[in-house]
C-alpha cells in the first residue's frame, strides 16, 4: 500500500499495476463515520483468522476477469475477486463492479507524463500522416488542459524534453520530415502507431491503428517496453 498527495507523478510501472482509492478532505457540514484504533486492531484480527483458515482455498478460484483489465490491473484485482466469490451472494458482482470503476475506467488514460504526451500527440495530429516536432510542441504546451506548458517555470516543454519523454516507447524524431515546401525535425504517425496502440485506450488508438494501416511505410523497431517508466529528467521536472 502507497499512501499520500497525488502528484501525478506515480511511475506508470506502479500506476498500472494498482488499484487507486482516491480519498478528499471533509467538507464543512459533512458527517461522517470516525475510525478509532482499537475497534479496527479488533477488526483486522477478526479478519486475520479468516484468512488463515479460507487462504488454502482461494488457490482453487479462477476468477472471471473485467474486461477492459491490462495484464497488471488483473493481477492486482485477481486475488481480491476469488475472495469475493469464495464469499458468494452480492459481492462476486460488486467486485467485478468495482474493478470496472476503479480500474477499467481509468487505465490508459491519465497515467505518467509518457502516456499523457503520447495522448496529446496523437490529439495534436489529429489524423495527419506526419508533423514537424516544433508544431507539436507549441500546440502540446498551449494547450491549458495539460501539464507540459507549466514545466520549466513555464517556458514549457522544450523539442529535447519532448524526445525525451517519447524515448522509452521506442520512438525517435526523423531528421527530415516533408510536409508541403518546408522541411523539418518531425514524427510520421506510424512512428507512434505502435505505442498508440500499446498504451492508450482502443478508443484512444484507432485513429493510429487507422493511419498505420493506410501507409505503406513500416514502424520502427520497438524493443520490449512492457516496463516503461516515464523518466523525464530535473530540466523537464515541473518541480525543479
Amino acid at each position: 500500500m502507497i499512501a499520500g498527495i497525488d502528484t501525478g507523478r506515480l511511475p506508470d510501472t506502479i500506476a498500472d499495476r494498482a488499484i487507486f482509492v482516491r480519498m478528499q478532505r471533509r467538507r464543512d457540514g459533512e458527517s461522517v463515520e470516525r475510525l478509532s484504533d482499537w475497534r479496527a486492531w479488533d477488526e483486522a484480527a477478526e479478519l486475520e483468522g479468516w484468512a488463515a483458515r479460507t487462504a488454502s482455498g482461494l488457490r482453487d478460484f479462477e476468477p472471471t476477469q473485467p474486461e477492459g483489465l491490462d495484464d497488471r490491473a488483473a493481477e492486482a484485482w485477481e486475488p481480491l475477486l476469488s475472495i469475493a466469490d469464495r464469499v458468494g451472494g452480492e459481492w462476486s458482482a460488486r467486485a467485478r463492479s468495482s474493478a470496472n470503476a476503479l480500474s477499467v475506467a481509468t487505465d490508459r488514460d491519465d497515467g505518467g507524463w509518457g502516456t499523457q504526451l503520447l495522448a496529446a500527440v496523437r490529439d495534436a495530429m489529429d489524423g495527419a500522416p506526419k508533423a514537424f516536432s516544433a508544431t507539436l510542441v507549441k500546440t502540446i504546451n498551449a494547450n491549458d488542459d495539460l501539464p507540459f506548458g507549466a514545466w520549466r517555470d513555464g517556458k514549457g516543454l522544450d523539442g529535447r524534453g519532448f524526445a525525451r519523454l517519447l524515448k522509452p516507447y521506442g520512438i525517435k524524431p526523423r531528421g527530415t520530415v516533408r510536409i508541403g515546401d518546408d522541411t523539418a525535425k518531425g514524427y510520421h504517425a506510424t512512428d507512434l502507431a505502435d505505442a498508440w496502440a500499446r498504451y492508450l485506450r482502443p478508443s484512444q488508438a484507432s485513429q493510429a491503428s487507422h493511419a498505420d494501416q493506410q501507409s505503406p511505410e513500416t514502424p520502427p523497431e520497438h524493443r520490449d517496453v512492457t516496463d516503461v517508466t516515464d523518466t523525464a529528467e530535473a530540466d523537464d521536472d515541473p518541480l525543479a
